[in-house]
């Protein structure tokens, strides 16, 4: 399911963020590759937490979505914290101008088609990070259903089209706490958690613990398996 961007998915995601530390953590793992003196592009940015975390070690920083909602969320977030080297722009990442000593994709989806376009316009590297290779899905009279890019398929079609490169794993926390029952039930409603059959009130119980934290007593544990593919060039 692609990404909907408005004010209570970006109220999610960011609160997980913050909750679990996983932009700041995804964004050190970024940091182990890059130059301090770096300019980056982050193609497909979303609301660009991790590039908000890099900005204050890189020279430049250039965030691409084609939703305004999530880039003009970018531009907020970027004006309170001060940062001045960060630029958000909303437009289609194939279609956006210039070259980078680093492009990046962050869970970008299915990027098989257009990643001789991507790392055309770096300079020096590009960076791709993908979920690790997931279970195919089968559900009953349905086709096999694939989880966006994998880790398999995009280092298989790296190597296809002569790009060397790097893969290392990782998994961080990163879950999903709730100011009570109803922000879960939303939750679980939006991104269809619940089992066929399933009552909203059973998915929620399923899916989540309690916790001793009076604003977020509920929180739904979750760790993301994925990989980050280098290339230097």
């Amino acid at each position: 399911m692609p990404m909907i961007w408005n004010e209570t998915t970006v109220r999610w995601y960011k609160t997980a963020s913050d909750y679990t530390g996983y932009s700041e953590k995804l964004a050190a793992l970024l940091l182990e590759r890059l130059d301090h003196r770096d300019s980056l592009c982050d193609l497909g940015c979303g609301i660009s937490l991790a590039d908000l975390e890099l900005a204050g070690h890189l020279g430049q920083v250039t965030c691409i979505d084609s939703d305004r909602y999530a880039i003009e969320q970018t531009r907020r977030l970027a004006g309170e914290r001060g940062i001045a080297n960060l630029t958000a722009l909303c437009r289609d990442a194939l279609s956006a101008d210039g070259t980078f000593d680093t492009v990046m994709c962050l869970f970008h989806g299915n990027i098989e088609d257009y990643i001789t376009r991507y790392i055309a316009r770096a300079r020096y590297r590009f960076i791709a990070v993908v979920h690790d290779d997931p279970e195919e899905l089968v559900a009953e009279n349905k086709p096999r259903i694939r989880k966006l890019t994998s880790v398999r398929q995009t280092s298989e079609e790296l190597l296809a089209k002569g790009f060397v490169h790097t893969v290392d794993r990782y998994c961080l926390e990163f879950g999903q706490p709730f100011t009570d029952t109803a922000d879960a039930g939303a939750f679980m409603r939006h991104y269809q958690k619940c089992e066929p059959g399933e009552s909203l009130e059973a998915c929620v119980a399923r899916c989540t613990v309690p916790t001793d934290d009076p604003t977020y007593p509920l929180y739904m544990p979750s760790q993301r398996r994925f990989a980050v593919l280098t290339i230097d060039r």
